[in-house]
């Protein structure tokens, strides 16, 4: 059954949309809808925040306030948000007013790992092993299945919630040899994660707190973009090749030609087929592990979804804008039209993927702005990227630059648009890489030597 949702539409005087959360992300969906005609409300619990210079009309307010969440959802047409730790019960609130979108079903669902996981079993979609853990009974019980089906590359402990960016993970090589090394462990984890086991959600019971996952042999890592409206139409990007350093995405591309064509469809299909079983309307992200089986082929494991624009998709924003327009789109064109649009235009269903451009995005941190252990910090030099055309620098407004904070992203583009994948190889992709890399590496020094 589709979400209930109707699209806004555009007429001659502009629809609003309300977005929860204001940072990189609410301000990049901010442009797109504003591009599309759109006003824009945004609602979140910070005083200045990035999406706050873009913004029509500017909501303060904690996202568990049910006397301001009504007020702003009756500000608005339609309400989404820009990343998914909003308490699913709040988005339960907004929809008595409005259309929400995703909508607190699978917003919940995408917020916890281990339904996530559960999720993926049932409809049959590869994913590691995974054990619930309440305990530390659970966690060694978890250890020795995982040994009993040879699985030989560790463990890792895992937050059901919240935990992002590499946070609230503990990665165990070794495992236990006994009840008394887990009890050991399980003592050493902070309070809070804990505790959480007692926790009841306002939907319903909590499922456990933590969620102990099967460390797999890894060859990389993917993920693809699909949009869906409420008419059930569905456009998708991918797979997108990602790369992490400390468990934060450092740099993306696309295509992703290291992989087989029958992993490709596997990835795209699945996340189509996850988009409908979950009525999403919008964004749906889901991030694969490619992993090595037996005989070192490779195969392809669901790992976590976002029903929100994704950070690999930012290598799509210079498309639409060096294309003059909306063909191809960028993630932040593809999620308003979900909103807005009775239907995807015509020349998005029509294009296959091989007509779709290339390129590539490496992410800003804000250990860009410092020296050293230094504390201070030191603006980058810009206008060291003005002499390749090919580069373009999205920043995010952010205020205060700190370390292991996402600051902006830098995104390569073909010289010649439109460029057909069938035109792209892998030293051309690598060649991507390399400016993208090359380029950061030369805003590092700016700052070394200023």
């Amino acid at each position: 059954m589709n979400q209930s949702i109707q699209p806004i539409g555009m007429d001659a005087n502009p629809k609003t949309i309300g977005i929860l959360g204001t940072g990189q992300l609410g301000r990049m969906l901010c442009q797109a809808a504003k591009k599309q005609g759109c006003r824009v409300a945004v609602y979140g619990p910070e005083q200045t925040a990035p999406a706050y210079d873009v913004a029509d009309e500017v909501f303060v307010g904690q996202f568990d306030d049910k006397e301001s969440l009504v007020t702003f959802a009756q500000a608005v047409d339609v309400i989404t948000l820009e990343f998914e730790n909003i308490p699913a019960a709040s988005l339960s609130v907004l929809e008595q007013y409005v259309s929400v979108c995703p909508n607190p079903k699978a917003l919940r669902v995408a917020q916890n790992r281990l339904l996530e996981k559960e999720l993926f079993q049932s409809l049959q979609i590869p994913t590691t092993d995974f054990y619930p853990v309440s305990s530390s009974e659970d966690l060694m019980v978890g250890w020795q299945q995982f040994q009993e089906k040879g699985l030989k590359g560790g463990a890792i402990l895992k937050t059901t919630e919240l935990g992002y960016d590499g946070k609230g993970q503990w990665t165990l090589y070794e495992g236990f040899k006994s009840q008394a090394d887990a009890d050991a462990f399980w003592k050493s984890l902070p309070k809070d994660v804990i505790e959480q086991r007692h926790r009841v959600n306002p939907l319903g019971e909590s499922p456990a707190p933590l969620v102990l996952e099967a460390r797999q042999f890894l060859q990389s890592e993917c993920s693809v973009i699909v949009a869906r409206n409420g008419a059930n139409e569905t456009v998708a990007l991918g797979p997108i090749e990602n790369t992490h350093v400390d468990g934060v995405l450092d740099w993306s591309r696309y295509p992703a030609l290291h992989l087989p064509d029958p992993l490709k469809r596997q990835a795209v299909e699945a996340a189509q087929q996850l988009a409908r079983h979950l009525d999403i309307v919008g964004l749906l992200c889901v991030e694969f592990f490619v992993v090595e089986g037996r005989g070192r082929k490779p195969l392809l494991m669901a790992n976590e979804m976002a029903p929100r624009p994704h950070n690999s998709g930012h290598l799509t924003q210079h498309w639409a804008a060096n294309n003059g327009g909306l063909t191809p789109p960028s993630q932040f064109d593809w999620h308003i039209a979900a909103l807005t649009q009775p239907e995807f235009p015509g020349s998005w269903m029509e294009q296959g993927q091989s007509d779709l451009v290339s390129g590539a995005m490496v992410n800003l941190l804000g250990d860009l702005w410092f020296e050293g252990e230094s504390s201070t910090s030191v603006e980058p030099d810009w206008s060291l990227l003005e002499e390749n055309e090919q580069l373009r620098l999205y920043l995010y407004g952010k205020k205060e630059a700190r370390r292991g904070r996402k600051m902006g992203h830098l995104n390569v583009f073909p010289s010649t648009l439109p460029n057909a994948l069938s035109q792209i190889d892998a030293d051309v992709l690598d060649g991507y890489i390399d400016t993208l890399l090359k380029a950061r590496y030369r805003l590092r020094q700016s700052t070394v030597n200023a």
